[in-house]
Protein backbone atom coordinates (compact mmCIF):
# COMPACT_ATOMS: atom_id res chain seq x y z
CA UNK A 1 0.00 0.00 0.00
CA UNK A 2 1.32 3.39 -1.08
CA UNK A 3 1.10 6.35 1.57
CA UNK A 4 2.56 9.41 0.30
CA UNK A 5 1.59 11.75 3.08
CA UNK A 6 0.73 11.98 6.47
CA UNK A 7 -2.38 12.20 8.23
CA UNK A 8 -1.62 15.42 9.75
CA UNK A 9 -1.05 16.55 6.35
CA UNK A 10 -3.98 15.34 4.91
CA UNK A 11 -6.53 17.21 7.52
CA UNK A 12 -4.47 20.65 6.94
CA UNK A 13 -4.86 20.50 3.19
CA UNK A 14 -8.61 19.76 3.13
CA UNK A 15 -8.96 21.63 6.47
CA UNK A 16 -10.98 18.91 8.17
CA UNK A 17 -10.73 17.41 11.80
CA UNK A 18 -10.58 13.71 12.86
CA UNK A 19 -14.78 13.82 13.81
CA UNK A 20 -15.04 14.66 10.08
CA UNK A 21 -13.00 11.97 9.11
CA UNK A 22 -11.37 8.99 11.47
CA UNK A 23 -7.87 8.15 11.18
CA UNK A 24 -8.95 4.71 9.15
CA UNK A 25 -10.97 7.10 6.74
CA UNK A 26 -8.53 9.14 6.49
CA UNK A 27 -5.42 6.31 5.63
CA UNK A 28 -7.93 4.78 2.98
CA UNK A 29 -8.13 8.08 1.03
CA UNK A 30 -4.16 8.54 1.04
CA UNK A 31 -4.08 5.39 -0.45
CA UNK A 32 -6.15 5.54 -3.16
CA UNK A 33 -4.78 9.03 -3.96
CA UNK A 34 -1.11 7.45 -3.63
CA UNK A 35 -2.06 4.45 -5.57
CA UNK A 36 -3.58 7.55 -8.67
CA UNK A 37 -0.56 8.81 -8.22
CA UNK A 38 1.36 5.45 -9.19
CA UNK A 39 -1.08 4.96 -11.74
CA UNK A 40 -0.52 8.21 -14.01
CA UNK A 41 3.33 8.23 -13.78
CA UNK A 42 4.06 4.66 -14.07
CA UNK A 43 6.12 5.03 -11.09
CA UNK A 44 6.31 4.44 -7.29
CA UNK A 45 7.78 7.10 -4.75
CA UNK A 46 8.04 5.21 -1.69
CA UNK A 47 10.93 2.25 -1.15
CA UNK A 48 9.47 -1.17 -2.51
CA UNK A 49 11.46 -3.65 -1.07
CA UNK A 50 11.13 -6.56 -4.92
CA UNK A 51 12.91 -8.68 -7.08
CA UNK A 52 12.97 -7.59 -10.50
CA UNK A 53 14.19 -9.12 -14.11
CA UNK A 54 16.63 -7.40 -16.39
CA UNK A 55 18.17 -8.72 -20.20
CA UNK A 56 21.73 -8.75 -20.25
CA UNK A 57 23.22 -7.56 -24.16
CA UNK A 58 26.69 -8.42 -23.64
CA UNK A 59 27.44 -5.11 -21.96
CA UNK A 60 28.08 -3.70 -18.46
CA UNK A 61 24.88 -1.94 -18.17
CA UNK A 62 21.72 -3.42 -17.34
CA UNK A 63 18.19 -1.75 -16.26
CA UNK A 64 15.41 -3.85 -15.04
CA UNK A 65 11.89 -3.50 -17.47
CA UNK A 66 9.99 -1.47 -15.18
CA UNK A 67 12.07 0.95 -15.19
CA UNK A 68 11.80 2.78 -11.54
CA UNK A 69 14.77 3.97 -10.22
CA UNK A 70 16.98 1.25 -7.71
CA UNK A 71 17.86 2.80 -4.61
CA UNK A 72 19.31 -0.55 -3.45
CA UNK A 73 20.62 -3.68 -4.70
CA UNK A 74 20.97 -6.50 -1.91
CA UNK A 75 21.06 -9.60 -4.08
CA UNK A 76 22.08 -9.95 -7.54
CA UNK A 77 22.20 -13.52 -10.15
CA UNK A 78 22.38 -14.23 -13.37
CA UNK A 79 20.61 -17.23 -15.13
CA UNK A 80 23.65 -18.94 -16.87
CA UNK A 81 21.32 -20.95 -19.78
CA UNK A 82 19.18 -17.40 -20.58
CA UNK A 83 15.85 -19.20 -19.01
CA UNK A 84 12.81 -17.50 -21.01
CA UNK A 85 10.11 -18.61 -18.54
CA UNK A 86 11.95 -16.44 -16.25
CA UNK A 87 12.10 -18.69 -13.66
CA UNK A 88 15.66 -19.33 -11.87
CA UNK A 89 16.34 -22.74 -10.43
CA UNK A 90 19.32 -23.54 -8.28
CA UNK A 91 21.67 -25.07 -11.19
CA UNK A 92 20.93 -22.16 -13.16
CA UNK A 93 21.80 -19.47 -10.81
CA UNK A 94 25.21 -18.04 -10.92
CA UNK A 95 26.18 -15.78 -8.08
CA UNK A 96 29.54 -13.96 -7.40
CA UNK A 97 32.29 -14.18 -9.96
CA UNK A 98 32.75 -16.00 -13.32
CA UNK A 99 36.31 -14.72 -14.66
CA UNK A 100 37.26 -17.96 -16.08
CA UNK A 101 34.62 -17.59 -19.00
CA UNK A 102 34.55 -16.57 -22.18
CA UNK A 103 32.08 -13.98 -20.88
CA UNK A 104 33.51 -12.42 -17.81
CA UNK A 105 31.66 -10.93 -15.06
CA UNK A 106 31.93 -10.07 -11.27
CA UNK A 107 28.82 -9.95 -9.50
CA UNK A 108 30.03 -8.71 -5.91
CA UNK A 109 31.36 -5.72 -7.90
CA UNK A 110 28.69 -3.04 -9.40
CA UNK A 111 27.48 0.22 -9.21
CA UNK A 112 23.99 1.79 -9.47
CA UNK A 113 24.63 4.59 -12.36
CA UNK A 114 23.14 7.63 -12.12
CA UNK A 115 22.20 8.12 -15.63
CA UNK A 116 18.21 7.87 -16.59
CA UNK A 117 17.80 8.77 -12.83
CA UNK A 118 19.80 5.72 -10.89
CA UNK A 119 18.20 3.28 -13.36
CA UNK A 120 20.89 1.82 -14.51
CA UNK A 121 23.23 -1.28 -12.43
CA UNK A 122 26.41 -1.08 -13.75
CA UNK A 123 28.94 -4.17 -13.61
CA UNK A 124 32.93 -2.56 -12.50
CA UNK A 125 34.10 -5.44 -13.93
CA UNK A 126 33.39 -7.58 -16.94
CA UNK A 127 29.78 -7.89 -18.96
CA UNK A 128 26.09 -9.39 -18.30
CA UNK A 129 25.64 -12.02 -20.45
CA UNK A 130 23.54 -11.91 -23.16
CA UNK A 131 19.94 -13.09 -22.65
CA UNK A 132 15.94 -12.81 -21.88
CA UNK A 133 15.14 -12.05 -18.40
CA UNK A 134 18.30 -13.45 -17.06
CA UNK A 135 19.51 -10.92 -14.53
CA UNK A 136 17.90 -11.30 -11.22
CA UNK A 137 17.75 -7.73 -8.94
CA UNK A 138 16.27 -7.98 -5.33
CA UNK A 139 16.88 -4.91 -3.36
CA UNK A 140 15.06 -1.56 -2.98
CA UNK A 141 13.01 0.80 -5.83
CA UNK A 142 11.42 4.02 -5.78
CA UNK A 143 11.82 7.71 -7.05
CA UNK A 144 12.72 9.11 -4.56
CA UNK A 145 14.34 12.30 -3.21
CA UNK A 146 17.62 12.66 -1.20
CA UNK A 147 18.74 9.63 -1.80
CA UNK A 148 20.08 7.59 0.59
CA UNK A 149 20.44 4.41 2.50
CA UNK A 150 20.92 4.33 6.20
CA UNK A 151 20.73 1.66 8.60
CA UNK A 152 19.90 0.91 12.09
CA UNK A 153 17.70 -1.50 14.58
CA UNK A 154 14.90 -1.20 16.47
CA UNK A 155 16.11 -0.61 20.43
CA UNK A 156 12.68 -1.92 21.93
CA UNK A 157 9.66 -3.95 20.73
CA UNK A 158 7.06 -2.28 18.10
CA UNK A 159 3.70 -3.18 18.79
CA UNK A 160 1.20 -2.81 15.94
CA UNK A 161 -0.69 0.38 15.75
CA UNK A 162 2.56 2.31 17.30
CA UNK A 163 3.09 5.46 16.83
CA UNK A 164 6.44 6.02 18.07
CA UNK A 165 9.65 3.90 17.01
CA UNK A 166 12.55 3.49 19.40
CA UNK A 167 15.88 3.06 17.61
CA UNK A 168 19.37 2.14 18.58
CA UNK A 169 20.43 5.65 16.72
CA UNK A 170 19.13 8.19 14.33
CA UNK A 171 22.52 9.07 13.05
CA UNK A 172 25.77 7.46 12.37
CA UNK A 173 29.02 7.40 10.12
CA UNK A 174 27.05 6.28 7.57
CA UNK A 175 24.18 8.58 7.78
CA UNK A 176 21.49 10.16 9.48
CA UNK A 177 17.54 10.07 9.55
CA UNK A 178 15.34 13.25 8.95
CA UNK A 179 11.70 14.36 8.98
CA UNK A 180 9.83 13.29 6.04
CA UNK A 181 12.10 10.24 5.00
CA UNK A 182 10.16 6.70 4.62
CA UNK A 183 11.40 4.46 7.00
CA UNK A 184 11.51 0.76 6.11
CA UNK A 185 11.59 -2.56 8.49
CA UNK A 186 11.43 -6.10 7.12
CA UNK A 187 10.82 -8.37 8.93
CA UNK A 188 11.98 -12.36 8.12
CA UNK A 189 8.88 -14.93 8.26
CA UNK A 190 10.30 -17.74 10.59
CA UNK A 191 8.82 -20.23 8.19
CA UNK A 192 10.97 -20.86 5.15
CA UNK A 193 8.91 -19.82 1.77
CA UNK A 194 6.56 -17.26 3.36
CA UNK A 195 7.25 -13.86 2.30
CA UNK A 196 8.78 -10.93 4.66
CA UNK A 197 6.68 -8.84 6.82
CA UNK A 198 7.50 -4.71 5.53
CA UNK A 199 6.29 -1.83 7.45
CA UNK A 200 6.94 1.47 5.32
CA UNK A 201 6.24 4.90 7.12
CA UNK A 202 6.54 8.40 6.97
CA UNK A 203 8.59 10.22 9.49
CA UNK A 204 6.60 13.12 11.10
CA UNK A 205 8.97 14.55 13.93
CA UNK A 206 12.30 12.79 15.91
CA UNK A 207 12.87 13.65 19.46
CA UNK A 208 16.25 12.06 20.44
CA UNK A 209 16.48 8.67 19.06
CA UNK A 210 12.36 8.23 18.81
CA UNK A 211 10.60 8.07 16.15
CA UNK A 212 7.10 9.25 15.11
CA UNK A 213 4.91 8.00 12.39
CA UNK A 214 1.24 7.86 11.93
CA UNK A 215 0.96 4.27 12.84
CA UNK A 216 3.05 1.03 12.10
CA UNK A 217 0.08 -0.68 9.89
CA UNK A 218 1.34 -4.20 11.29
CA UNK A 219 0.19 -7.44 9.41
CA UNK A 220 -1.92 -9.87 11.81
CA UNK A 221 -1.36 -7.40 14.19
CA UNK A 222 2.16 -8.90 14.85
CA UNK A 223 4.75 -6.67 17.10
CA UNK A 224 7.99 -6.25 15.67
CA UNK A 225 10.94 -7.66 17.97
CA UNK A 226 14.04 -5.26 19.44
CA UNK A 227 17.04 -5.73 16.90
CA UNK A 228 15.13 -5.79 13.82
CA UNK A 229 16.76 -3.92 11.25
CA UNK A 230 15.10 -0.48 10.20
CA UNK A 231 16.16 1.30 6.95
CA UNK A 232 15.94 4.68 5.44
CA UNK A 233 15.68 5.57 1.80
CA UNK A 234 14.99 9.18 1.37
CA UNK A 235 11.93 11.18 0.39
CA UNK A 236 8.89 11.72 -1.23
CA UNK A 237 9.83 14.26 -4.26
CA UNK A 238 8.90 17.95 -2.96
CA UNK A 239 7.67 18.82 -6.99
CA UNK A 240 4.91 16.62 -6.36
CA UNK A 241 3.52 17.33 -2.47
CA UNK A 242 1.58 20.33 -4.25
CA UNK A 243 0.53 18.06 -6.92
CA UNK A 244 -0.70 15.38 -4.08
CA UNK A 245 -2.28 18.16 -2.45
CA UNK A 246 -4.61 18.63 -5.30
CA UNK A 247 -5.48 15.39 -6.33
CA UNK A 248 -6.61 14.59 -2.37
CA UNK A 249 -8.99 17.93 -2.67
CA UNK A 250 -10.05 16.28 -6.00
CA UNK A 251 -10.80 12.86 -4.46
CA UNK A 252 -12.25 14.36 -1.32
CA UNK A 253 -14.89 16.51 -3.45
CA UNK A 254 -16.03 13.29 -5.03
CA UNK A 255 -15.79 11.27 -1.37
CA UNK A 256 -19.32 9.79 -0.15
CA UNK A 257 -18.07 10.62 2.99
CA UNK A 258 -17.97 14.25 2.49
CA UNK A 259 -21.25 16.15 2.90
CA UNK A 260 -20.25 19.20 1.38
CA UNK A 261 -18.63 17.71 -1.66
CA UNK A 262 -20.45 17.29 -4.83
CA UNK A 263 -20.38 13.45 -4.68
CA UNK A 264 -18.99 12.83 -7.75
CA UNK A 265 -20.53 14.91 -10.35
CA UNK A 266 -18.93 16.40 -12.61
CA UNK A 267 -19.48 20.28 -12.39
CA UNK A 268 -16.46 21.57 -14.90
CA UNK A 269 -19.08 21.24 -17.63
CA UNK A 270 -22.27 22.79 -18.06
CA UNK A 271 -25.00 22.02 -20.82
CA UNK A 272 -28.08 24.17 -21.18
CA UNK A 273 -30.44 24.01 -24.42
CA UNK A 274 -33.31 26.49 -25.30
CA UNK A 275 -35.79 26.49 -27.88
CA UNK A 276 -33.18 28.26 -30.55
CA UNK A 277 -29.75 27.73 -29.32
CA UNK A 278 -27.87 25.24 -27.24
CA UNK A 279 -25.14 26.82 -24.58
CA UNK A 280 -21.95 24.41 -22.93
CA UNK A 281 -20.13 26.43 -20.16
CA UNK A 282 -17.06 25.45 -19.22
CA UNK A 283 -14.63 26.73 -16.61
CA UNK A 284 -11.91 29.21 -17.56
CA UNK A 285 -9.44 25.69 -15.81
CA UNK A 286 -10.89 23.46 -19.11
CA UNK A 287 -10.79 25.93 -21.31
CA UNK A 288 -6.98 26.43 -20.72
CA UNK A 289 -6.62 22.45 -20.39
CA UNK A 290 -7.83 22.12 -23.82
CA UNK A 291 -5.31 24.36 -25.34
CA UNK A 292 -2.35 23.20 -24.15
CA UNK A 293 -2.91 19.11 -23.33
CA UNK A 294 -3.16 19.49 -19.55
CA UNK A 295 -5.13 20.46 -16.78
CA UNK A 296 -7.64 17.60 -16.63
CA UNK A 297 -6.15 15.24 -13.87
CA UNK A 298 -5.00 18.17 -11.27
CA UNK A 299 -7.20 21.13 -12.77
CA UNK A 300 -4.35 23.00 -12.75
CA UNK A 301 -1.99 23.19 -15.95
CA UNK A 302 1.01 24.18 -14.24
CA UNK A 303 0.25 21.27 -11.41
CA UNK A 304 -0.06 19.03 -14.77
CA UNK A 305 2.95 19.73 -16.75
CA UNK A 306 4.89 19.26 -13.12
CA UNK A 307 3.35 16.04 -12.81
CA UNK A 308 4.26 15.14 -16.58
CA UNK A 309 7.84 15.39 -15.95
CA UNK A 310 7.69 12.37 -13.31
CA UNK A 311 5.91 9.93 -15.75
CA UNK A 312 7.27 7.06 -17.39
CA UNK A 313 8.00 7.72 -21.19
CA UNK A 314 5.67 5.38 -22.94
CA UNK A 315 8.00 4.79 -25.70
CA UNK A 316 11.01 3.64 -23.09
CA UNK A 317 10.56 -0.40 -23.03
CA UNK A 318 14.20 -1.31 -21.93
CA UNK A 319 17.38 0.03 -21.99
Amino acid sequence: MSKYITLTRLRDVLGITVAQLSDAGALDLISKVSASLDRLTGQFFSPMLEVHLASGDGSRLASHRDLVPILEVTGLSVDVNANRTNYFSAADRVFGRNLNAQNQYDLTRFEISSDLNYRLLSLLRGDFPIGVNNILMTGAFGYLENRKVFETTLKTELAAAATTIELDAVNNATGWIDVGDFVVIEVQAATPGVPALIYVDIVKDIAGTDLTVDAVQSQAGLPIAAGATVRCFGKFPVALVEVMDALILRAWDDDPRNSSGSGGTDDRITSERVDNYSYQLESKSVVASRASGFGLITGSVRLDKVLQGYCRPQYVGFV
